[in-house]
């Protein structure tokens, strides 16, 4: 097995709460873009919450907060520089609270994996990491602005659901709940 692939593994292949600082920065080297399952942001923003409903939504995946993007013009995807990790301000149980704003604006409430990796060399700053799983219980909506929305993601962007995606996470909604 490659290096690139073990590091992939030590990261992705775990628990959050097992992954450590150091399993983060060989993930971030490894300069993976965008996509699907995977979304950078450098700072906290409310419409991350929007990003990890449309991830349950669709398969699952990943926000990486406190980590500096790059463009990549030739493929059009954002991936991360790994020569800068600023991290975001860390309060109080930064993890407890970004859980429960998710948790508190998602319906059927969404309750992702969160965990927060001090920076070592920025005393008071974290990475945050938020896995959320592909949801059996999808469709689930995101209350941000005056109406709740249902949204999936489409390669590296978090999009408002048409009709055929509410019809399709209704069938596998139904799916998972029929009896064996």
């Amino acid at each position: 097995m490659g290096d690139r692939q073990e590091r992939e593994d030590v990261y992705e292949g775990k628990p959050l709460s097992e992954v450590t600082y150091e399993d983060l920065v060989g993930f971030i080297a490894l300069r993976r873009a965008e996509g699907e399952d995977l979304d950078y942001k450098q700072a906290w923003d409310d419409k991350i919450v929007r990003t990890v409903c449309a991830m349950a939504n669709t398969a699952g995946g990943d926000v990486l907060v406190g980590i500096k993007e790059e463009r990549d013009e030739r493929s059009k995807t954002n991936r991360p520089d790994p020569s800068d990790m600023p991290g975001i301000a860390k309060g109080a149980d930064l993890a407890a609270s970004v859980a429960a704003k998710v948790r508190s604006r998602t319906r059927p409430a969404l309750v992702p994996e969160v965990e927060a990796f001090d920076v070592p060399d920025r005393p008071g700053r974290a990475v945050l990491a938020i896995r959320v799983a592909e949801s059996a219980d999808a469709p689930h909506e995101v209350r941000h602005g005056p109406s709740p929305e249902i949204l999936v993601r489409r390669r590296d962007n978090t999009e408002s659901a048409g009709i055929d995606d509410v019809e399709r996470l209704l069938r596998r909604r139904d799916a998972s709940r029929a009896p064996v």
